[in-house]
């Protein structure tokens, strides 16, 4: 539950937004011992009131 306010409290506080120069996403995963993501950006800026 807590975790859930957090995450909705960022979201209504601020705007994730993909960086310009960042190109297309890359999904493609990296296999180990888990399977993640490819490292990437992403700007955050503060809503308006």
């Amino acid at each position: 539950m807590e975790l859930f306010l957090i995450l909705v409290t960022l979201l209504r506080r601020f705007k994730f937004v993909w960086p310009e120069d960042g190109g297309v996403p890359d999904y493609r995963q990296i296999y180990g011992a888990t399977q993640t993501p490819k490292p990437y950006r992403l700007g955050v800026r503060l809503r308006g009131s």
